[in-house]
């Protein structure tokens, strides 16, 4: 990945280097089996290599999508992105090439710094992963804004205005208090926002009072953590200085290779620092460098290497800064009014070292989370000393210096971060980042100008157009009649020809907002001739994980119960991913570090830990516990049944896989448990392989009694029918409160412990989810971890008819 800085404002999104390693062959602590490709079509390739995940195996790996039992409550999930928009020809084309639905993706833009609406990889990334999930009822809307002097404040303005609210005054000339418009959807918005830069006061006041606008009703605001560790990063364009003590520069004079450099104030430096330092001095230099201090003559000089021609003292302009070496989180992540989203890779922190990223994905083989850490150049950070030449990139995350812990984190963090005082920790859950790729469609080539000739049109591009004669292109934005989908005639490097008849039009330039995407003659395409790209990031995490929340609300109000919110109350978005109850829904990670330029940093731990945070959310296992914690308490019924039938229902195939507290395969469509059963001690089927059951009527035995009782208990057991590679998630009722429990699962052929968990106060348990997809009749030991007491559970495994 290479991520990009524009202005103060991070992009965190990259491009694959098509050289790729050989496929992983091994993987240390392994826990789970990587997801089958949806179809042959839907099967990013390169020649014969698989590049990376299809939009259903990344939704996958959050438990997505959820498919509610009713009518969700509308809702709107606005992206921002700064200085471009999405490609909406490439978004759709693969949605069609795998066969999902196809979206709209209107686009508003500020008015405060007017953008250029170029489309973008950035922008066509995070709609793509949001479309490939997106739940019924609800929307996309884009915001662009341009990079401005307040470009985060600009994007909250334009986000506003896209959810619906109104301002209480003109934003454009002061800060104006927001309220629900006749256009706010019923079920809420949330904003994706994939863009950060470092922890700097002078670009945060106007933002923050959007936040706490926007968090005040209850608006779910999801950020990336960033993709530079956890060091604060420079950009190579000189306008970001991170938390550093910039000092101007307002003379300089080059002697026998040594420039020396006069400040406008007291400078601070010492020898043998890395200073970030940007100059320019009219016909004699000009540089953007990270560079070693040899010697600091007088409090406000300092010198340099530099090869050159002598010259004398002279006037000059630009700053310099040391202080960028210090752990520093990404803003806005850091304001507590955001939920940050941290990322993982799934492999092993040696082998992200040895390959990067340029590794092939083969899904028959076993993966676990780690820390995102990998050793590509990232492109952003001038202050990195070996800068461009190389680098590393990783999870953003950290302590700020600037808002005060929440006490939403408190509890979680007071283990492993204790201190006085502490500050916001971010991020606040993870989601895939670095390796396997995302794998999106070619988001197009901007058009530079038009003409029309003798019934041919020519397009040029600003850059080398790569396409062949023959290929078919689909051209959006440059008017008619040049719009539309045309097979290459001619053209040259930066030019593209194709037939079209219609009066001659002499060259145009054309406006930003034109492209020319690739296209196949008929879709789907073959998976080798599909327009594939590679990309991956914090830039990608964040918008799985603000779609994961769209699916959970849209589960929760299409029966009835409440969204989850940024309101501050129950149903607060951080209050219910930092809320221990809901663990079994959260991939704990455990191994990795963030330490990417060697300043120090972080590294992961069980629980909180400022790399992943609360971990890898299961969208799926948080809407079951929900669901069942949430729904009202049944009054028993006077008579009770303990083996319930399940409906048949045709679930499609994946790899075999027992993983606890995993997610669905990409081909299934996991559903949420439907409210408890009146009857409280009979399994209720919500879905195929997804069922609430009880526990209750399971007698407690001793270690002692336990083997010579256990072949009745288990023949008299409830039992669950599940088809063969559908997700079980099952919560157990009736447990004693505030235990932890063991879970195990035996076959014939098959012993595994599948994870801990512990009851809340109403004796309720959300078991981990398994998947099992060799049938025959399996036996769930749910163990008492200070009784040693066994309840049991029968589990039937159905082969799928075809």
């Amino acid at each position: 990945m290479h991520g990009r800085l524009l202005a103060t404002a991070l992009s965190a999104v990259g491009l694959l280097a098509l050289a790729l390693a050989p496929a992983l062959t091994t993987a240390e602590g392994t826990s789970f089996r990587g997801f089958n490709y949806p179809t042959a079509d839907c099967t990013p390739m390169q020649g014969t290599t698989q590049l990376g995940l299809a939009p259903q195996q990344w939704s996958s790996a959050v438990g997505l999508p959820l498919t509610p039992s009713g009518t969700p409550a509308a809702q709107r999930i606005v992206i921002g992105e700064i200085d471009q928009t999405a490609n909406a020809t490439a978004v759709n084309n693969l949605m069609t090439q795998c066969g999902l639905p196809n979206v709209a993706l209107p686009v508003v833009n500020s008015t405060l710094y007017p953008p250029a609406s170029t489309p973008g990889l950035e922008a066509t990334l995070d709609a793509s992963v949001v479309a490939a999930a997106l739940p019924a009822n609800a929307s996309i809307t884009m915001i662009n804004t341009g990079a401005g002097s307040e470009p985060f404040y600009s994007m909250l303005v334009s986000a506003a205005n896209a959810c619906g609210f109104v301002f209480a005054g003109d934003p454009n000339v002061t800060l104006s208090n927001i309220s629900k418009g006749s256009g706010f959807p019923d079920g809420g918005c949330i904003i994706s926002i994939s863009y950060g830069g470092a922890e700097v006061r002078a670009q945060e006041t106007d933002a923050d009072f959007m936040l706490q606008q926007l968090a005040d009703q209850g608006v779910i605001v999801v950020v990336s953590g960033g993709d530079e560790g956890s060091g604060g990063c420079i950009s190579n364009t000189g306008l970001n200085f991170g938390n550093g003590a910039k000092v101007a520069v307002s003379g300089i004079a080059l002697t026998s290779g040594v420039l020396t450099v006069l400040t406008g104030s007291a400078h601070g430096f010492s020898v043998g620092d890395h200073a970030y330092v940007t100059l320019q001095a009219p016909g004699l230099l000009s540089m953007t460098n990270t560079v070693t201090v040899t010697s600091t003559p007088t409090p406000n000089t300092f010198t340099f290497n530099f090869a050159g021609n002598d010259f004398a003292p002279t006037a000059a302009s630009g700053a310099a800064s040391v202080g960028f070496g210090t752990l520093t989180p990404q803003y806005p992540a850091s304001n507590p009014n955001v939920l940050a989203v941290g990322g993982t890779q799934w492999q092993t922190p040696a082998d992200g070292q040895a390959h990067g990223v340029e590794i092939a994905f083969a899904p028959s083989l076993t993966h676990t989370d780690y820390v995102w850490h990998d050793s590509n150049p990232n492109t952003n950070c001038a202050n990195v000393p070996t800068f461009p030449v190389s680098g590393a990139q990783g999870t953003g995350g950290g302590q700020s210096s600037l808002y005060a812990m929440p006490s939403y984190q408190s509890a979680a963090t007071s283990v492993n971060y204790p201190g006085p005082a502490p500050g916001r920790m971010i991020p606040d859950v993870a989601a895939l980042a670095g390796w396997p790729l995302y794998a999106i469609a070619n988001y197009g080539l901007p058009v530079t100008a038009k003409q029309l000739t003798s019934n041919v049109a020519t397009l040029s591009t600003p850059s080398t157009q790569g396409l062949d004669l023959g290929e078919e292109i689909t051209v959006g934005g440059v008017g008619a009649p040049f719009d539309g989908t045309f097979v290459i005639t001619g053209g040259s490097a930066v030019s593209v020809s194709y037939a079209l008849t219609a009066p001659d039009v002499l060259p145009t330039p054309v406006s930003p907002t034109g492209t020319i995407t690739q296209a196949c003659n008929s879709y789907p395409c073959s998976a080798t001739q599909f327009p594939w790209t590679q990309v991956y990031g914090t830039s990608a995490a964040t918008p799985l994980v603000a779609v994961g929340i769209a699916n959970l609300n849209a589960v929760l109000t299409a029966i009835g119960l409440p969204a989850v919110d940024n309101g501050g109350g129950a149903m607060d978005v951080h209050s219910i991913l930092y809320d221990p109850r809901n663990a079994a829904a959260m991939t704990d990670v455990t191994d990795g570090s963030s330490d990417i330029f060697n300043l120090g940093g972080w590294t992961a731990l069980p629980g909180y830990d400022m790399t992943t945070g609360m971990g890898v959310p299961n969208f799926t296992t948080l809407a079951n516990i929900l669901i069942a914690r949430l729904s009202p308490t049944p009054t028993p019924a006077p008579t009770t049944t303990t083996t319930p039938t399940v409906a048949p229902s045709p679930v499609p195939t994946s790899t075999p896989t027992a993983r606890p507290t995993s997610t669905p395969t990409p081909s299934s469509t996991p559903q949420p448990l439907g409210p408890a059963s009146a009857n409280p001690e009979k399994a209720v089927i919500a879905a195929p392989g997804i069922v609430i059951l009880s526990a209750a009527s399971a007698e407690r035995v001793t270690p002692r009694t336990m083997i010579e009782k256990s072949a009745i208990r288990v023949k008299n057991a409830p039992v669950v029918e599940a088809k063969s590679s559908a997700p079980v998630s099952l919560v157990a009722r009736g447990l004693r409160p505030g235990i932890s429990y063991s879970i195990r699962i035996k076959g014939s052929e098959t012993t595994a412990t599948l994870g801990r968990t512990t009851s809340d106060s109403a004796g309720l348990a959300q078991l981990p989810v398994f998947l099992l997809t060799k049938p025959g009749t399996y036996t769930l030991e749910i163990v008492d971890s200070n009784t040693k007491a066994v309840s049991y559970v029968k589990v039937v495994i159905v082969r799928i008819k075809r």
